[in-house]
């Protein structure tokens, strides 16, 4: 669906447009084919180089066809489907500012509700509010998971299945934003050049600090990979010490429930055997087979199978 709107200095809210006019953002939620087919015939782009904004696993990148500007990021998104990252495009016109994501995206829907003090005029700022928004969903995102991580480290002796599998799944998104950081860091440099985008000085420190924030939230996802490697292997470990200790158990138990099925096997046979004739044989028997019990299990105490 494409909408247009437009915010100067003097608006307090996004206004809605009727129609195009210098200045305005163009944004297009849950995109189609028909949605980009008529947008590159009303602003006169070229279809090849909008199509990619409906691919859900385009990767950041900038590219620059005549005076447009197409850059292509991702941001963290929470719409399941083992996506956790999701296709954002911004484009810079000469006159123009335009989004385009095949979903209905969260940067963008936080734009409405929270009504920054930005304005669709500035379309360079405009491009640097978005990308500084991404960022620091990138940060925020990354430190919940690093949060799990601690708080499963915490009580690692009483790690249980749903742990390992909460611990997978961090894994997984960690290293979906990892991919994600490492282009989208090298397109903010690129970007950070002035080739692209005129730039002045308040929005070069600007760029520094979203490349600062954005090399630290890969660092921060190269810890938390690390610390989830560590408590993969301890688990595996504890595992099976845990395994091992059962089938000392399991086995001591086998041995001591066998002593007394053994004599009584022997006893059950047809053959001469001691005590066969003494009228206390049974109660001889009893006592032999128990202390030989007790014994058994004192040796398996002391070996720590018990």
């Amino acid at each position: 669906m494409i909408t247009l709107f437009h915010k100067s200095e003097h608006d307090h809210n996004f206004q809605t447009l009727e129609n195009l006019e210098p200045g305005c953002w163009v944004n297009v939620e849950n995109a189609t084919r028909q949605d980009i087919e008529e947008l590159a015939t009303i602003l006169e782009l070229p279809l090849t180089d909008l199509i990619d904004s409906l691919d859900p696993f385009e990767m950041p990148r900038i590219e620059m066809e005549n005076d447009t500007i197409i850059l292509f990021v991702r941001n963290p998104t929470i719409s399941g489907q083992n996506l956790h990252t999701e296709t954002l495009t911004i484009i810079l016109t000469p006159q123009y500012i335009i989004t385009i994501s095949p979903f209905v995206n969260p940067i963008i829907s936080n734009l409405f509700e929270q009504n920054p003090a930005i304005t669709t005029t500035l379309k360079s700022k405009f491009m640097l509010y978005l990308l500084m928004r991404i960022t620091q969903s990138f940060t925020t995102q990354i430190k919940h998971l690093q949060l799990n991580v601690f708080k499963t480290k915490s009580r690692v002796e009483e790690v249980d299945s749903k742990d390992i599998l909460s611990l997978t799944k961090s894994e997984e998104i960690l290293n979906h934003y990892r991919s994600t950081l490492v282009p989208l860091k090298n397109t903010l440099f690129v970007l950070s050049t002035g080739r692209f985008v005129r730039l002045y000085e308040n929005d070069k420190d600007y760029l520094e600090d979203l490349l600062n924030s954005t090399k630290q939230s890969e660092d921060i996802c190269d810890v938390n990979l690390k610390s989830i490697r560590s408590l993969r292997d301890c688990y595996q470990t504890i595992f099976t010490n845990r395994l091992n200790r059962t089938i000392k158990l399991l086995t001591a138990i086998t041995i001591i429930f066998t002593i007394p099925t053994i004599i009584a096997s022997l006893y059950g046979m047809n053959v001469k055997l001691p005590f066969q004739e003494d009228e206390h044989a049974f109660g001889f028997i009893m006592m032999g087979t128990l202390a030989i019990c007790l014994i058994s299990t004192v040796i398996f105490h002391w070996k720590r199978w018990l």
